[in-house]
């Protein structure tokens, strides 16, 4: 991957955000697509560009904000930027506090943060010229351990403060981005995409950065799609670190964005509503999006599948933020690689009050979900019934033998099997029980 290297600067240097501004400009892949306008009111709309709107080629900033309108209401436009923005009151006090704007303005927020963000998104100010700040600034072992220590010490220090590049994640766990090129890790700045997510490991959930990558091995053990990813020791803390499926390498060899956007922003809803129990999608919403993506089928049948496994691996956190659909040229759309997915049933001491983001035929808590559910669950979607219940069946059947062949994985890996082997050992005897009760015959082991 190429990127050019530029000389450390310092905060003297930065472009200071400008939250008076009246307008931010909203690229994709580094094409003007149009303006995302502050109201006298202090409320943001969008406003497509004409030539944008009239190349057969566009893809719209969100399946909410179409290309068949030019100008999108206050609120839509809202719940997309928030949608950008962290998930996490912390972060953006400690943002606010650092870049001088309130934390409940998205507008000034992505004014400081916008540079990267999920997607190919990128909102900057109307005088900012990204081609002169663009490249990467290079940190050693050292200097990646110091981010790490800072970041888990201050959820807004996603970017030290001599650092020119700027970069937003959303969700709710502390996180950063970074560039990587072989074992190099660096700080992109202005068109320089980040490369990789971070996740220094939660002192409150030990064991959960080797949890997350067992559980994304397993996915795609299972023909689930999911990011490559790792785990590192960054100044003795463990980092959950994974590939950005919305990067790719170009055939110039420069690294390029992929646009996304996740379900909440897709259906026009805040982060505040990811949850269906706060009013949020669940999965004949989200069936119904993936009815219109470019292979209809697949993708609604792996949704499906990755409900199923949710169910049997007892990963109550699914939420529609947690869901994504990657565009193509034309506003194309298929459904994202699988993210964010851990076996989180070896963080309760007794499993019974686990209950899933969302439900499975109306019901949420995981012990009382019956093949009775699936079935209710499916004729809600228009999906096959039969099928919705093979997919829990095969997981059954499938996964204690496929838990072996990812923990040798993870043992290859050098990573600590106490924590592999306490993630197996809590899912084998739920897999034994639902196996009875769905007419799977458990593998012996």
């Amino acid at each position: 991957m190429k990127a050019t290297t530029t000389k450390k600067r310092t905060s003297t240097s930065q472009p200071s955000p400008t939250p008076a501004s009246k307008h931010l400009e909203v690229l994709l892949n580094d094409k003007h697509v149009g303006v995302i306008e502050r109201t006298q009111t202090g409320k943001q709309r969008l406003v497509y560009d004409r030539d944008w709107m009239a190349n057969p080629k566009a893809i719209p900033v969100s399946h909410s904000l179409p290309l068949t309108k030019k100008t999108h209401d206050t609120t839509t436009t809202a719940n997309f930027m928030w949608g950008l923005l962290p998930d996490n009151g912390i972060t953006l006090d400690a943002w606010g506090r650092r870049y001088k704007v309130s934390p409940n303005n998205p507008f000034g927020l992505l004014a400081a943060v916008g540079e990267d963000c999920p997607g190919a998104i990128q909102l900057i100010e109307p005088d900012a010229d990204l081609s002169k700040r663009e490249g990467v600034k290079w940190i050693n072992e050292k200097d990646l351990g110091e981010r790490v220590k800072a970041l888990r010490a201050d959820p807004g220090a996603a970017r030290s403060t001599d650092d020119k590049g700027r970069v937003s994640l959303p969700g709710a766990q502390t996180k950063t981005a970074l560039y990587k090129t072989g074992d190099k890790w660096g700080v992109p700045n202005g068109r320089t995409p980040t490369t990789h997510i971070l996740k220094p490991e939660p002192t409150a959930l030990p064991g959960l950065a080797a949890n997350e990558h067992f559980t994304l091995l397993l996915l795609r053990e299972l023909g689930l799609p999911s990011p490559n990813s790792q785990v590192l020791n960054c100044a003795g803390i463990p980092v959950f670190v994974t590939q950005r499926y919305d990067r790719f390498v170009a055939s110039d060899g420069m690294v390029r964005r992929i646009h996304q956007e996740d379900m909440c922003q897709a259906l026009g809803l805040p982060p505040s509503r990811k949850y269906q129990s706060d009013g949020g999608p669940g999965i004949p919403e989200i069936m119904e999006v993936l009815r219109f993506s470019e292979k209809p089928d697949e993708d609604r049948d792996r949704f499906m599948r990755a409900q199923a496994l949710n169910f049997v691996v007892g990963n109550g956190d699914a939420h529609a933020k947690n869901y994504s659909i990657l565009y193509a040229a034309g506003g194309r759309y298929r459904l994202a690689p699988f993210y964010d997915v851990a076996c989180l049933g070896v963080f309760h001491k007794n499993p019974s009050p686990i209950e899933l983001a969302m439900t499975i035929g109306g019901e949420r808590l995981l012990k009382r979900i019956q093949p009775k559910h699936w079935r209710k669950a499916a004729q809600n979607a228009s999906y096959d019934e039969d099928r919705a219940l093979a997919h829990v069946r095969d997981l059954l059947a499938r996964i204690p033998g496929m838990t072996l062949a990812v923990r040798s994985i993870c043992a290859k890996e050098k990573l600590k099997l106490d924590v592999i082997d306490t993630v197996i050992d809590n899912l084998w005897p739920r897999i034994r029980s639902l196996s009875e009760i769905y007419g799977v015959e458990m593998m012996d082991i």
